[in-house]
């Protein structure tokens, strides 16, 4: 048994589906270090640094990271402290409608799901700092 939240799957005009999907825990207490983050965007985007490794939402006042990958920035040990098995990232990546966080899965769930879903999950070992 897994400890997830689980929400409707719902079509806008027909409504409920039967089907569920998991719904990650949003984590408040950041996950990454500033300087962290701002090496691992200059790393991988080696023209953009300062200012330019992301950009402040104009809705929401949110500011986005370049994308970077899971693995790319150690992420601090209070990010593992939830209790759910999956977590999503305070911090948010991208922009738009192309914007997303990043998701810690516990490993029994995330052997499971990659087991259930190959050719959609696929597990990253990150560091812990």
């Amino acid at each position: 048994m897994f400890t997830v939240d689980l929400g409707d799957v719902r079509k806008p005009r027909s409504g409920a589906t039967g089907s569920r999907q998991i719904l990650p825990t949003q984590m408040v207490e950041p996950w990454h270090r500033h300087e962290d983050l701002a090496f691992a965007v200059q790393t991988r985007h080696s023209k953009y640094s300062d200012d330019r490794t992301g950009s402040t939402c104009e809705t929401c006042g949110r500011w986005k990271w370049l994308p970077i990958s899971e693995g790319d920035a150690p992420i601090v040990a209070s990010a593992v402290v939830a209790e759910s098995d999956l977590t999503a990232s305070p911090e948010t990546f991208g922009d738009s409608l192309k914007s997303f966080r990043h998701l810690l899965v516990r490993r029994p769930l995330g052997e499971t799901l990659v087991a259930a879903s190959p050719r959609n999950w696929h597990l990253v070992e990150v560091q812990i700092a």
